[in-house]
């Protein structure tokens, strides 16, 4: 564990002053990361997606004027609402998330009066990363915790979830004004 924090604390601080990342909306905080890594138990790429799409929707937002409380649809009971929870702030404790389990990656994002709305999906490179990373975890559970293909599956799942910390949001989502 301590050495996954470490790892993201120094991907984090190395990307985030490289010069690449001036052109593009950046990685999103390691702040954020942490917060929902302690909020959902452990870290995965479904609670990486859930903010991921959260920020993304909620910066379209913020960008057509919107501040405030805001409520949320997401399509799909995964692991991604803990990510959403923490980066939208919308819970379902606070009765601004809903949650549909349409098995559907797609984030609906709203100030309270429903005026301004976003829609926000994975791209395709993504969503197919999100489902080779389901893949992986079903082999996880049939190998020996030793093995060499083991510790190969589990490189394959950190490279993932790096991917899914430090690509830019383009890389990661799609937004469109509803």
């Amino acid at each position: 564990m301590t050495r996954y924090l470490f790892l993201l604390l120094s991907m984090t601080l190395f990307l985030s002053h490289h010069p690449a990342w001036g052109a593009e909306t950046p990685c999103p905080e390691t702040d954020v990361y942490l917060r929902t890594e302690q909020f959902h138990g452990d870290a995965c790429t479904g609670q990486l997606i859930g903010i991921r799409l959260a920020l993304a929707a909620k910066e379209a937002l913020q960008k057509s004027g919107v501040t405030g409380k805001l409520k949320a649809k997401y399509y799909a009971l995964n692991c991604a609402v803990d990510g959403i929870q923490v980066a939208a702030g919308t819970t379902i404790g606070n009765r601004s998330l809903e949650v549909i389990d349409k098995k559907d990656n797609r984030l609906e994002l709203a100030d309270k009066d429903g005026k301004h709305a976003v829609e926000a999906r994975l791209t395709k490179l993504a969503a197919d990363k999100s489902k080779t990373s389901l893949e992986l975890k079903k082999q996880m559970k049939a190998l020996p915790a030793d093995s060499e293909r083991m510790q190969q599956v589990q490189k394959e799942l950190e490279a993932i979830s790096t991917w899914f910390r430090t690509a830019t949001t383009a890389e990661v989502v799609t937004v469109r004004q509803r």
